[in-house]
C-alpha cells in the first residue's frame, strides 16, 4: 500500500494483558476491537504515554511495567477520522506498540469499564484466536508480531 506524504501522529498502543489474556475496547467511532491507545505528547517517552492512555481508557492504575515491542506500523487515516480531527494536519498515525501487564482482578476491571460513556461501547477479555478475529484486518500483522515478541520474551505462553 503506498502511504500519504505528510504528518504521521505518533500513537501508543498499549497492548494490555493478564494470562495470555488480552484486554480490548471498541470506541463508538470504531467498528472493530483495539487496544487502548492515543497520541504520544511532545514531554512524554513511549512507556509514559502508553501508561497514561491505558490508565484513561481503563480506569486503572493496577499496571506493570511496559515493554516496548519495536514494533511499528504507519497508517492512514480514514476519511472519517481526517473530517474528525481536520485541525491536526496529519495524514495517518504511526502506531508504536507496548505491552502493559495489568496486575489487578479481571472482574474488577470488566466491571470498572464504563461501556456506555460517551467514548466507549464494549469492552473484553479475549485469547489469541479471538483476538484475531476482533482486530481489523489491517493491524492483524503487527498483532501476530506482537504475539510472537511476548511468547519469546515469556509474558505469555
Amino acid at each position: 500500500m503506498d502511504l500519504p506524504e505528510g504528518n504521521y501522529r505518533k500513537t501508543v498502543v498499549g497492548v494490555t494483558y493478564q494470562d495470555s489474556e488480552f484486554a480490548l475496547i471498541q470506541k463508538h467511532h470504531w467498528h472493530w476491537w483495539d487496544f487502548p491507545q492515543g497520541g504520544l505528547e511532545p514531554y512524554e517517552t513511549l512507556e509514559q504515554a502508553v501508561l497514561r492512555e491505558v490508565i484513561e481508557e481503563f480506569s486503572t492504575t493496577q499496571l506493570g511495567e511496559p515493554i516496548d515491542t519495536g514494533i511499528r506500523l504507519k497508517v492512514p487515516l480514514t476519511p472519517e477520522a481526517l473530517a474528525r480531527y481536520p485541525d491536526r494536519g496529519n495524514v495517518g498515525k504511526e502506531l508504536f506498540y507496548l505491552t502493559v501487564p495489568y496486575l489487578g482482578d479481571k472482574e474488577e476491571l470488566y466491571h470498572s469499564f464504563d461501556v456506555g460513556e460517551e467514548e466507549f461501547v464494549g469492552f473484553k477479555w479475549c485469547g489469541n484466536l479471538e483476538l484475531m478475529t476482533s482486530v481489523h484486518y489491517s493491524l492483524q500483522s503487527p498483532i501476530v508480531q506482537v504475539i510472537t515478541f511476548m511468547a519469546r520474551q515469556g509474558l505469555i505462553v
